[in-house]
């Protein structure tokens, strides 16, 4: 047999491919092919094989055609069994146009549910059997024995309660939304063709729009007494009423006219056709679905295999114990010697943490670090949710050297008693000549007042790194100056912006005193919320450090203060001046998509702050 040509996806969509030549392989071993439709069903394609294999040779070892099914290969490479003949093989789309024709094998009603089933989830359920997941299975069980429970409960309805979920009543939209009895309805004549199950004869009558199916099956009945002369001993609670070829039924206390086979009637001017039903064959359509006709299996040529035995498995749902793990070692891990390795694990859900996180022990750097340690979290297995994620952090411990810090202590200790005199008062021993410099060799000389206890007298060169000597005083009023005004400024561009989200990581200083901000993203009043309240309780920042540092260190040094204040003064004023211009370059701004700066609302609150109008 020449190998097919391959079809994929993009083959099947194209609507200029009308026709299909398509390769068939008989259960006999012949070869069949000829084109076909591809939008023809697979029972439309067994007809045309089946007329055409009757001229092939071994034609009369085939069976009847519905002892046999299609199959294919998909295009996940994977063989398929075609128990559903209506589809169409642009639907089934194959991967190779190659049909192969088997005898049908197993529970024929299983397989065509099972196959309807995976058309409609998308997913083979072949596919979940490979799976062997426990919890799938264990889904799957209960899912299943749900359903029998549920078909077992509707095998014993009644026949009338069985009736209605089976085939609901096909009413107007107006009679579903009042209910019966509450719409009122016209009374107008209309012929009816009734005729019995199993029976020839029919009668056609006249009743009224506003009847109720019961009444015209009293009708009928009376109508059929009557015309055979036989007494009345059937009853109308016994039948139901079905449209003649519809699987449609009319029951229950609504009109006539508000059945929609009835209405249809009605505008197209046609007489409806129905059929009287006994309750008894209903009761056997029940019977028939529940329990539908075994299929006929060929006998087995092999024994069944010995089935396995299932594994026991457990839910994690029902382990109430605390989730851990073992900790056994690492690899190809580079780090300094010096430095100890500690391995940090963490349970999250999305971005939350379900617990506390848990550390290892330290152990020496290496290669492949062991810790074969038992990690034990405060979460239960049970508790854990769907999607969880075990994170891990390695990271490593560096000891601080205490030698060096005890040395300090001992440096700083001889420097002192180098440098005081015992019952002296404290006052400097080395006086520099000119300004000090950091870090910088300096002439230096002992005070004549002091005796030095170590009996030198003259030091004549000595470096001092990191000279704790503060600053000129003159150096230091520039940085206070320099403080303060940037300070006022910062005050009232923050007030007057509505600028939020001011805290210590936001305000920085330069070594010169000058303090400025950073991180707008938050301005004109939109201040950020908790629990819908208000995070910015004040109208600027101006802390007790800055009034400190402004006060130059003195509580009652309100001189200070007070300039503070007439620079906010003045900053106020100037900026109230040029109000108009800060609003219209705010509206010029609010095409440029800022969250902050989106509506008139925003500039209003510029407006507001600034005391800034026309009048200005």
């Amino acid at each position: 047999m020449p190998p097919g040509v391959d079809c994929p996806m993009e083959f099947w969509t194209k609507e200029e491919n009308q026709s299909v030549l398509v390769d068939f392989l008989l259960p006999t071993g012949v070869y069949l092919n000829f084109p076909v439709s591809r939008n023809a069903n697979l029972s439309t394609i067994k007809k045309v094989l089946w007329h055409r294999a009757q001229y092939e040779p071994l034609f009369h070892m085939l069976s009847d055609p519905e002892a046999y099914v299609f199959t294919c290969v998909n295009q996940t490479a994977e063989q398929q069994e075609l128990e559903d003949e209506q589809r169409r093989l642009c639907d089934i789309q194959p991967f190779l146009p190659v049909l192969r024709l088997v005898a049908r094998e197993g529970d024929r009603v299983k397989k065509l549910t099972n196959s309807q089933i995976s058309l409609l989830i998308g997913k083979g359920l072949h596919e979940f059997d490979s799976l062997r997941d426990p919890e799938v299975n264990d889904f799957r069980a209960k899912m299943r024995q749900f359903c029998e429970e549920a078909a077992a409960r509707r095998q014993q309805l009644g026949w009338e309660a069985w009736l209605q979920y089976s085939f609901p009543l096909q009413l107007e939209p107006s009679a579903r939304s009042w209910g019966p009895g509450t719409l009122r309805v016209p009374n107008r004549a209309l012929l009816v063709n009734v005729k019995f199950e199993g029976s020839e004869e029919s009668f056609t009558f006249q009743v009224s729009t506003k009847d109720v199916p019961l009444a015209l099956m009293a009708c009928a009945l009376r109508k059929k007494a009557t015309v055979f002369r036989q007494p009345l001993v059937e009853q109308p609670e016994d039948y139901t009423l079905q449209v003649n070829g519809k699987h449609e039924y009319l029951y229950g206390s609504y009109p006539l006219c508000q059945f929609q086979y009835i209405c249809s009637c009605l505008h197209s001017g046609l007489t409806p056709h129905l059929t009287m039903v006994h309750s008894s064959s209903i009761l056997a359509m029940r019977d028939e679905q529940s329990n539908p006709a075994p299929q006929v299996q060929k006998p087995r040529t092999k024994p069944p295999p010995i089935p396995m035995k299932k594994p026991s498995s457990t839910s994690l749902w029902s382990l109430e114990q605390p989730f851990c793990i073992e900790l056994i070692q690492g690899s190809k891990v580079n780090a300094d010697e010096r430095m100890k390795l500690v391995v940090q694990a963490g349970l999250f859900h999305g971005n939350e943490t379900l617990c506390k996180t848990v550390s290892s022990s330290e152990v020496s750097v290496c290669s492949e670090p062991v810790w074969k340690q038992h990690l034990e979290f405060d979460i239960n297995v049970c508790d854990l949710p769907r999607m969880a994620r075990l994170c891990f952090a390695l990271y490593a411990v560096i000891e601080k050297a205490k030698k060096a810090r005890s040395t300090k202590k001992k440096s700083k200790k001889a420097v002192g008693r180098a440098g005081w005199e015992a019952g002296a008062r404290p006052r400097p021993v080395l006086q520099p000549r000119g300004h000090l410099a950091w870090g910088q060799p300096w002439e230096v000389r002992a005070a004549s007042s002091l005796k030095p206890p170590l009996g030198s007298h003259k030091v004549s060169k000595a470096m001092v790194p990191n000279c704790p000597v503060p600053p000129p005083r003159e150096a230091l009023d520039r940085a206070i100056e320099e403080f303060t005004l940037s300070c006022a400024g910062y005050c009232v561009a923050t007030y007057v912006l509505g600028i939020g989200d001011r805290h210590s990581d936001n305000i920085m200083i330069r070594e010169n005193g000058q303090l400025f901000h950073i991180d707008f993203g938050h301005f004109l009043g939109n201040f950020k919320t908790k629990f819908g309240i208000n995070r910015e309780r004040v109208p600027f920042i101006l802390t007790y450090d800055f009034v400190h540092v402004i006060q130059q260190g003195k509580t009652n040094n309100s001189e200070k203060f007070e300039r503070f204040r007439g620079y906010c003064e003045r900053a106020y004023t100037i900026l109230r001046r040029h109000g108009l211009l800060f609003l219209h370059l705010f509206a010029l701004m609010r095409a440029a998509g800022l969250p902050e700066l989106s509506c008139s609302k925003d500039i209003q609150y510029l407006k507001v702050k600034a005391r800034a109008g026309p009048h200005q």
